[in-house]
Order: structure tokens, then C-alpha cells, then sequence
């Protein structure tokens, strides 16, 4: 019996050295470990504006200067009071929680210091066991033999989670406050370090958790009267001043944080840095894909990288103003999307989604009458029409669809007078011009239209209005406008410019390429339509008091509104509307295009954005009247019937030749000009005639006298 004791002694002592042995090889190598604070990329504007970070979490490291007294002493009250004076584990509290757990059956109490906290959050995961509290309680007592009290306590609250999207003390600060560590007041020190526990519970953004925030904070104060780091005086001061939640205006989205109003614009400049840096790693360094895509995302999450955006923090900044002044002072019901971009390069300058977590710049809506100049390349592209081109506006069915003006109808107009002045009828009868509707369409796909499907062939007349089963998005709409100001070449949206690596090395992002999509003369035309438009159709209001050309479009169902346009470099697409289709009340293009012009009036006033070599003169225009043919005639005489008065530009005169109608008097029997004095009243008749084809030789034959 004693021979069976002791080999099981025996047994016992080596299986409890080889699970030391295990623990022991098991435990992170301290000795080699060297602490990195936590680091993400930063992303720059085009001004070099800070407008973002990209990271697995929201933190900004700071060193143990940077942290005031106070909040250090109101941590480690109420987390670990004898933090200085232990050797990384506190035995106190251990024997105090084994007892607990014990008489639980689990385990439901911890006894962690700060310095195991810290261990935890560097080297552990959150699954609690007994075999993790003995490795994290060792690695605790070999961190404290390498690292001083303050080096850790530093760690730890750069580490710590705070609630609320926030990592650390910095960030907590903000999220808060809006203030640096060293400005929080005792009370918002005592409240920050209440959360720490369950931070959940006590974030106190809400009314409920900042009810619990603020018990935990009068529980931190007492804490730190007993252990003599705050007076009876001060704490009763700190218990009896109210904390102001005041959240700073960064929002956090899916990769990290940003200024207000960029959370969609983050979100794609997240997607194609890690697609360049991909292409990167791969391409330059010939990492395997798996390889690649590892290594873009530590670039991008923990390498100090520098990301230089296209964006414009002057135009997205009057942007987002103009925008929330729009939102503010209509329905609730109201949203918005915009895309600004630089129809040279394809650069977004200005980029925002909607209100909700729904990015509406890449959605489909029913674009309304912004759809029309798109077709209208068509039918200029093969010689069917030219900015000159008359069409009657008046009622019209086709196939069953009977579309309305909004106002009146216009009778006889130009074709450059259908979009500046968004005709219906005239719009309509001008698409079934095109020889085959599937033609039509298929062109309009071609520009960058993606979202046209099978059923707007099969129900193709409504698409002249903007009829479409799924509409366009503000994204493929501005580099199609871009490509109209630009000589018919549109740019894919580019997002970045360059990526700086923390080794300072420059990845540049592939920059887009042009496609011709419009003849050049087709652009033109198109471009010089549209600026009718501003200088005296329905786009007047976008005018930023430089040459400007665009287009609004509504939907008659008062869900969208739309203006697309461009003043010299930049091209925009906005829309505004309700995201769930519901009618918005006195919802008006006006909204659009006021937004549209504080915007370039910024750019253009602070020098961002804006290539000032291409800014023109306000756009003017000089009309007059005329009476033309409604549609050619062959030798017929003319009637009233056959004959409009429409509006052209004055310098357009000579291309109406063809169809300018004059009345002229002649004389009935020689068909000259009449000579008043000279024929006789009985001869005189007003005919009908082309201006090219009126008689301009009085008459000369000698008449008999009307007394004769």
C-alpha cells in the first residue's frame, strides 16, 4: 500500500511538472514581445485634410503624459486598488474569488489585476477557464518583471474598451466629451473609468446607460476617497456637477471612423485601397493571392498608412451643409445622395449616400427627365436630329403611353429647347424617331447604364420620360454628364490617388480609363443644349455665375427629384427623394440644384477642386422668334396649319433656311412684291413661302389706275 502511494505521489508530481512544462511553453514570449501601439492608415483629402482612419478599431495611441493623474487614479480604484503594490497577480484577490467560485460550482468571479486585463487584451481571448486564468496570471507576474507600473497602466488604457465604438482613453475622451484627456474634469474621469466594467451597460450615449454611467461614477468617487486619492471636498464637488455628454462628430463606419457625412465615401475607399494594395503585392512583390490579400489588410489596419483620397473636403463640406439646411427645413421623409467628380480624370470630389446606412449613390431610382440627353446622343450620333431639329410639343400616344407636359405645351420648338425646357411630348416624339427602340436602348446601356433591363424593351416608351423598371444610379450618372462636358470621354470613378506605405514607398491607385462614348460633335451639341438650360430653361437656379450646363428631372410621383450637371472640370449627379418610394410633399429639383451650386461657388471661391482654366462666362443667350414649316413640304402651298412660331438663338438664324416662312404681299397677277402706289389694292394677296423662296423684285408692271 505505501509502494501504490507513493508511485501515485510519484505520478501526480510529474504530471503536475509536465502540465507546468506545458503551461510554461504555452505562455506568449514576453521576452521578445515589444509592445506596438495601435496604429491604422489615415486618410487625407485632396487639401491634405484629415477625414478619416481606416481600422480594425477605433483608437488613437497616447504615451502616459498625455493621461491625466486623475483618471489613472480613478482606474485603478475601481479595477485594481492595489495595482502598485503587487507583482502583476494579486493573491488577495485570488483567494477572495476561488471561495466565490467554489461555492458557485463556476466560475463567476475574477480576481484580475490591471496587469492581467492588460495581459488579456495583448495575448488571450475573452473564453474564461481556469487553465486561461493560470497562463494569463503567469504572463501577468512576467509582464510586471519587464514592463514599469506606468508603461502598463499606459497600455492598458490605450487598449481598453470603452463603449460606444471606442478603444482607449483618447477615443473615449472624444466619443464623450469632445475633449482631450487632459481637459476631462474629475467627474468625467470618474464616469470613464465606471464604464470600463461593463462598458454596454454604462455608455452613456443613451438615457438609460448614462443613468447607470452616473451611479458607477459617485461609486468611482467614494472608491477614490477611501484609497486617498480624492478628498470628502472634491468627490462631493464631482458627485454634485452634472457630466454633459457631448459626442464629437466623428461617426464610425464599417471599417473605422471619418467626419460626418464621408461614412459611404470611407467605405469604397476602403474596398479599392485593398484592391490596389492587392494588385500591389502581387504585381511588385509576388506574394500568391492568399499572401496579397494578408498582407493589404495589415497594411491597411496596423502599418501607419497613409492614404491621399480624391476627395474634396471643401465641396463635400458645403455639400453636407447645403444638403442638411434642405433635409432640416422639409419632410422628414426627405433624403439625399450626391456624386461629384472630375469628368478629366474620374476623381470623386465629393461622395455621400443618404441619412440611413443605405448608400443611395450606388441605388437605383427612376430618373425622371435627367434620362433624356442620354438618348438624344443617339439619335445625334446617326444624323437623326441636331440641336436645331423642330418638333411639335403638343398631346401624344404612342403604343397606349400618353405622356403630359407639367405646364403647357409649347407647339412648335427646337430640339435644343426640349431639354433646356424638359418637354414631354416633344421629348417622346423625338425618341420614336429612332429607327428600332431596342437600338435606343441598348445605346443608352452602353454609356454606362447597368441596371436597364429585358422589360424596358419590351415596354420601351415610357423609358423616353425615365419609365424604366429600375431606374439609374447617381454614380453611373455623373461621369455620363462628365463625359457630355468632356468631349464625349467618360471616366470610371476613382476613389484614391496614392497609398504611402510606412516604408514611405508610393502605391499609386490604377487611374481610369477614358471611353469614348459620344462622338465628339454629339457632346458638343448635347453640352450646348444643356446650357440652354441654365442660361433660360428649367436649370436656371444651378447657376454658379460661370458657364454651366445641366438637366433636372422629377418623377411624377413625387418619390425623386434629380439634377446632373457640370460647371468647367466637374460634373455632378444628386438626387433627392424618399428612399422607400413614399411621396415627399412639395419635393422640387430646386433643392438639387441649390445644392449643386454652393457647392462649385466653394470650390470655386477657395481654389479646391475646380481647374479655373477651363471656368467660362456665365452662359448668355440672345433669342428671337420665327415662323417656321412644322415638317418639310414639297411645292404644296403653305398654310397657317402648316407653320409654328418657335424660339432659336439669334446666331442660329442660318440654319433655318430650310423651313423659315415669311408672309409677303405680291401682286396677284405678276407675283411680285407688291409696290404700294403703284399696283392695284384689287391684286394684292398675303401668301405663305419659304423665306428662301419670298420674291424680292417689287413689281414693275405699269397697272391701270383704279379710276380707269
Amino acid at each position: 500500500m505505501k509502494k501504490f502511494i507513493k508511485n501515485l505521489f510519484i505520478l501526480c508530481f510529474i504530471a503536475a511538472l509536465l502540465f507546468v512544462a506545458y503551461l510554461v511553453v504555452s505562455l506568449p514570449d514576453i521576452s521578445n514581445y515589444a509592445y506596438r501601439p495601435p496604429s491604422s492608415s489615415v486618410v487625407l483629402s485632396r487639401e491634405g485634410d484629415r477625414i478619416g482612419e481606416i481600422a480594425s478599431r477605433n483608437v488613437t495611441y497616447i504615451s502616459r503624459e498625455q493621461i491625466p493623474d486623475t483618471l489613472v487614479h480613478a482606474v485603478v480604484a475601481v479595477e485594481d486598488k492595489r495595482f502598485y503594490r503587487h507583482f502583476g497577480i494579486d493573491v488577495f484577490g485570488i483567494g477572495r474569488s476561488m471561495i466565490v467560485n467554489f461555492r458557485e460550482g463556476e466560475v463567476v468571479e475574477g480576481a484580475s489585476t490591471i496587469t492581467q486585463q492588460t495581459a488579456t487584451l495583448l495575448f488571450f481571448d475573452k473564453q474564461v477557464s481556469y487553465i486561461r486564468k493560470i497562463r494569463e496570471a503567469m504572463t501577468s507576474v512576467l509582464m510586471d518583471y519587464k514592463y514599469t507600473k506606468d508603461e502598463i497602466i499606459t497600455i492598458y488604457l490605450n487598449e481598453v474598451y470603452f463603449g460606444a465604438g471606442a478603444y482607449g482613453v483618447y477615443e473615449a475622451s472624444q466619443t464623450y466629451f469632445s475633449k482631450e484627456p487632459m481637459d476631462l474634469l474629475v467627474e468625467e474621469c470618474a464616469m470613464l473609468a465606471g464604464i470600463i466594467t461593463a462598458p454596454s451597460a454604462y455608455s452613456p450615449v443613451t438615457e438609460k446607460g448614462y443613468g447607470y454611467a452616473n451611479q458607477r461614477k459617485e461609486k468611482v468617487l467614494g472608491l477614490m476617497v477611501e484609497q486617498g486619492y480624492l478628498s470628502n471636498v472634491e468627490a462631493e464637488k464631482a458627485k454634485s456637477s452634472p457630466v454633459a455628454i457631448n459626442p464629437t462628430d466623428t461617426r464610425i463606419f464599417s471599417k473605422g471612423t471619418c467626419s460626418e457625412g464621408f461614412e459611404a465615401y470611407m467605405n469604397l475607399v476602403y474596398e479599392k485601397g485593398f484592391e490596389t494594395l492587392i494588385d500591389y503585392y502581387r504585381n511588385d512583390r509576388g506574394f500568391t493571392r492568399a499572401a496579397a490579400e494578408k498582407a493589404a489588410e495589415d497594411t491597411l489596419f496596423s502599418e501607419n498608412t497613409t492614404i491621399n483620397a480624391t476627395i474634396s473636403n471643401v465641396l463635400q463640406t458645403e455639400a453636407l451643409e447645403s444638403m442638411k439646411n434642405t433635409l432640416e427645413n422639409n419632410s422628414e421623409l426627405l433624403d439625399c445622395a450626391f456624386v461629384f467628380v472630375d469628368n478629366t480624370s474620374g476623381e470623386v470630389l465629393g461622395y455621400y449616400g443618404s441619412k440611413t446606412y443605405i448608400d443611395m449613390a450606388q441605388k437605383a431610382r427612376a430618373p425622371g427627365s435627367v434620362i433624356k440627353p442620354l438618348y438624344m446622343g443617339y439619335l445625334i450620333d446617326n444624323g437623326i436630329i441636331n440641336a436645331n431639329t423642330l418638333v411639335v410639343d403638343e398631346p401624344i400616344t404612342i403604343a397606349g403611353y400618353s405622356p403630359s407636359n407639367y405646364d403647357s405645351y409649347h407647339g412648335l420648338v427646337t430640339m435644343r429647347d426640349v431639354l433646356a425646357k424638359s418637354l414631354n411630348s416633344a421629348s417622346l416624339r423625338l425618341y420614336a424617331m429612332a429607327p428600332s427602340t431596342n437600338q435606343i436602348i441598348d445605346y443608352v446601356k452602353n454609356l454606362g447604364i447597368t441596371t436597364i433591363t429585358d422589360q424596358d424593351k419590351a415596354h420601351p416608351y415610357p423609358f423616353a420620360l425615365g419609365g424604366m423598371s429600375n431606374g439609374v444610379k447617381p454614380i453611373e450618372m455623373a461621369p455620363i454628364y462628365g463625359a457630355i462636358s468632356n468631349g464625349g470621354i467618360r471616366h470610371e470613378a476613382v476613389y484614391i490617388s496614392s497609398i504611402i506605405l510606412e516604408d514611405t514607398t508610393i502605391v499609386f491607385a490604377n487611374p481610369a480609363k477614358g471611353t469614348r462614348i459620344f462622338n465628339a460633335s454629339t457632346a458638343g451639341t448635347l453640352k450646348s443644349c444643356l446650357e440652354s438650360a441654365v442660361c433660360r430653361g428649367t436649370a436656371i437656379p444651378a447657376n454658379p455665375g460661370y458657364s454651366t450646363m445641366g438637366k433636372t428631372g422629377t418623377t411624377d410621383n413625387f418619390t425623386n427629384v434629380w439634377f446632373c450637371g457640370s460647371t468647367a472640370n466637374v460634373s455632378a449627379s444628386i438626387w433627392m427623394g424618399n428612399i422607400d418610394a413614399k411621396r415627399v410633399d412639395n419635393l422640387s429639383t430646386l433643392w438639387c440644384m441649390t445644392l449643386y451650386k454652393n457647392s462649385i461657388a466653394a470650390c470655386i471661391s477657395k481654389g479646391s477642386a475646380i481647374n479655373e482654366e477651363l471656368l467660362a462666362p456665365p452662359g448668355t443667350e440672345k433669342t428671337i422668334h420665327i415662323n417656321c414649316l412644322k415638317q418639310p413640304m414639297d411645292g404644296a402651298e403653305i398654310s397657317e396649319f402648316d407653320i409654328g412660331r418657335v424660339e432659336i438663338l439669334e446666331q442660329e438664324i442660318d440654319s433655318f433656311l430650310d423651313y423659315e416662312v415669311v408672309y409677303v404681299e405680291i401682286d396677284a397677277e405678276t407675283q411680285m412684291l407688291f409696290k404700294r402706289g403703284s399696283c392695284l389694292e384689287a391684286n394684292k394677296m398675303t401668301k405663305i413661302v419659304l423665306k428662301k423662296d419670298a420674291p424680292i423684285v417689287p413689281c414693275d408692271k405699269e397697272h391701270p389706275s383704279s379710276g380707269q
